[in-house]
């Protein structure tokens, strides 16, 4: 989804949730002054058509100038117009996890960041056409002292600022953001349900996630002969016997005399 200079701005840790860039209309818009020049070179040629004198005096030096002019104007439009088609395809605008980064620029690259945490508040501006098309404007204003940027007429402007916003709340909450929630469709964005609203199938993440399980389902092929283990000899445990406790040494008992005199002799008086 993203390019290798997005790629290359990215901190540790850090995903791109959204890559999107402004609406097609932008580059009528940026490109109207040559377009306006190349309409100018039109007009001026048709013009030097009908008013074209045969007679080699002064009007016909008007001719010739005339036509000058149009070859000029007509050049000039010719190398202004890609030029500023480029400058518009090069324009990026890219929300991660951390920051939201406006990046333009073809051989000079130049980029601006604001901080999610930095973001205070966000404005949009969606006239009648924005709403028929789908772009608007938005004003990011920050806590720094730097100007605050303003994205004109980007594509889904209201569906960016939900992301961002969305980025923002998780930074707030303290809760790891690698894509955006399901349901949140937002052009350039690179969760679910945005790739598929664009007509991809499924995420990066969850591609990877597939590859990752089709790869461990798949039982890769040993390379060498397996060996089967030859199962260790079951230990045989005797079972203890009971032993019964010994008798303890009965008391000795007290003599018992042989035999009692049967009558006692009489005692003298």
């Amino acid at each position: 989804m993203a390019d290798d200079y997005v790629k290359s701005l990215l901190s540790s840790g850090e995903v791109v949730l959204v890559n999107t860039r402004q609406h097609w209309i932008a580059a009528l818009r940026f490109a109207l002054r040559p377009i306006l020049i190349l309409l100018l070179a039109v007009g001026l040629f048709i013009l030097n058509s009908w008013l074209d004198f045969d007679d080699d005096g002064l009007l016909n030096f008007i001719n010739v100038l005339v036509g000058w002019a149009v070859w000029i104007l007509l050049i000039v439009s010719i190398i202004w117009l890609p030029i500023d088609l480029a400058r518009w395809w090069s324009r990026k605008y890219v929300l991660t996890n951390r920051r939201v980064t406006q990046m333009d620029g073809i051989v000079r690259k130049r980029s601006f960041d604001a901080s999610l945490e930095q973001i205070n508040d966000i404005e949009v501006v969606e006239p009648l056409l924005g709403r028929l098309m789908g772009y608007a404007d938005l004003t990011i204003y920050t806590a720094s002292d730097s100007a605050n940027p303003t994205y004109h007429q980007l594509i889904d402007g209201i569906q960016f600022k939900k992301a961002v916003l969305t980025a923002k709340d998780a930074i707030r909450s303290g809760a790891p953001l690698t894509v955006l929630p399901e349901g949140l469709i937002v052009k350039g964005g690179t969760n679910e349900s945005s790739m598929r609203a664009s007509g991809k199938t499924e995420a990066p993440a969850t591609a990877a996630a597939s590859a990752a399980s089709t790869e461990t389902s798949t039982p890769s092929t040993p390379s060498e002969p397996l060996v089967e283990a030859t199962p260790a000899p079951a230990l045989v445990v005797e079972p203890e016997v009971e032993r019964e406790p010994e008798a303890w040494p009965e008391a000795d008992a007290a003599p018992v005399p042989d035999s009692e005199p049967e009558n006692e002799p009489d005692r003298p008086a």
